[in-house]
């Protein structure tokens, strides 16, 4: 279905903030105004007349859910008071969009990046186990990407936090 990435994310804002101020944390939604004069949108291509510039063919359900488990994600694995920015822009190639999900949270190790969106992957934590999953969550997140034409790839510093960043078209 055609739909505005814009609204489908504020969507998965709105339903993990809630988990976000419970731990004392936000999420921070940041995207640029459409409008012609928002100095924003300097250099974004223009919009073909009569679409939203934030319209995108995708399944909602499944694009929600992938913003959502990334969202959560976020909150689940910061120590502290989670402070996650979303951020969305139009890329000048090809009206491709571009998603960030921005955290201070623990960080993924530089050795276990190329493992975290294999089916079942956790990466080790010792003896801890306060977070529950069965490393399906990314897997999931990068399939339904994929799916849609996307692409999905994450840049971390172990104890500093992690950047999810999604290309699609």
């Amino acid at each position: 279905e055609r739909l505005n990435l814009s609204e489908c994310v504020e969507e998965a804002v709105l339903a993990t903030e809630i988990f976000a101020r419970e731990a004392g944390g936000e999420i921070n939604w940041i995207t640029p105004s459409p409008s012609k004069s928002n100095p924003a949108n300097e250099g974004q291509p223009p919009v073909a007349e009569g679409l939203d510039p934030w319209t995108v063919w995708a399944d909602r359900v499944h694009l929600t859910n992938v913003l959502c488990n990334l969202l959560d994600n976020a909150v689940r694995y910061t120590k502290g008071k989670p402070v996650i920015n979303v951020a969305l822009r139009k890329l000048n190639d090809k009206g491709r969009f571009e998603l960030q999900v921005i955290d201070n949270g623990i960080g993924i190790p530089k050795e276990h990046l190329k493992r975290i969106f294999d089916r079942f992957y956790r990466v080790p934590t010792g003896d801890r186990h306060d977070v529950k999953g069965f490393g399906l969550g990314l897997h999931y997140v990068k399939s339904m990407v994929e799916a849609h034409g996307g692409s999905i790839r994450c840049e971390s510093e172990f104890g500093t936090g992690s950047t999810f960043i999604i290309e699609l078209p």
